[in-house]
């Protein structure tokens, strides 16, 4: 199998779990970090979608600047921006320390490298939305560092998020340059732990959640059964929907 179908297909189940991981414990307790990344993965869903679909039936990749194929990723960063605006450990919102001004220079040196090969709109878009990101994470870890003493908690989402955007921006720049030593592409293995991280994110806010004093409910045995079979509803209307949009396609 081609290594590009191979990154393609995780990036697509990667987002699919992380939507439903997200959508069903927004369901279960309805706190807007859950709502913002189920819209964050629904988002990078359709990108992702469009991607694989296009991928498959033309054996080639769209255009990186075709507005259809990073419509999603880019409405998805305005999510995540909300997502970590919105979870930043109490207190921290006033807090400044000059390191959380980092991305700003090291996304401008990188904008540079990228404007041979995209459009200027796509990457201002996704160079400002994604340093805000990234200052906004950096500015909770550091206040974390600062106050842990205090009894501040742990920012796990911001933490993911940052390690996140780092390999998003690792993968674009990578994909700039030929890497003449090694026989697989070093974006692949980049890419591959940036879906990993995506995995990891409705745990994360979860767990911010408790630190912030969240309980949840005793569910019983019947509404877990409930869950699992709503769950697994979902997952056929993603694959039976999928396919009948790859037979679609093949067909048009």
């Amino acid at each position: 199998m081609d290594i590009d179908l191979i990154e393609n297909s995780v990036m697509f189940i990667a987002a699919v779990a992380g939507l439903l991981a997200c959508l069903f414990r927004y369901i279960d307790t309805p706190k807007r970090g859950w709502l913002y990344m189920t819209g964050f993965f629904l988002a990078h869903f359709l990108s992702d979608y469009y991607w694989i679909i296009y991928v498959l039936v033309l054996r080639t990749n769209p255009d990186v600047s075709a507005l259809m194929a990073y419509f999603g990723w880019n409405l998805g960063y305005i999510l995540l921006l909300l997502a970590v605006w919105n979870m930043r450990p109490p207190g921290s919102e006033r807090y400044f320390h000059p390191l959380m001004l980092l991305p700003i220079p090291l996304n401008i040196w990188q904008f540079l490298i990228y404007l041979p090969y995209g459009g200027i709109a796509n990457n201002l878009w996704e160079g400002i939305t994604l340093t805000a990101v990234s200052c906004l994470c950096l500015q909770a870890l550091l206040y974390y560092h600062k106050n842990k003493k205090a009894g501040v908690h742990f920012p796990h989402i911001q933490l993911l998020v940052l390690l996140f955007v780092a390999t998003e921006y690792a993968m674009w720049t990578s994909s700039c340059f030929y890497w003449p030593y090694t026989d697989i592409h070093v974006y692949y293995f980049f890419a591959i732990v940036n879906y990993i991280l995506m995995l990891f994110f409705a745990w994360a806010i979860g767990k911010d959640y408790e630190a912030e004093g969240l309980k949840y409910h005793e569910k019983s045995v019947d509404e877990m059964k409930f869950q699992m079979l709503l769950q697994i509803i979902a997952v056929m209307i993603f694959l039976g929907g999928g396919a009948g949009g790859y037979s679609l396609a093949v067909w048009m």
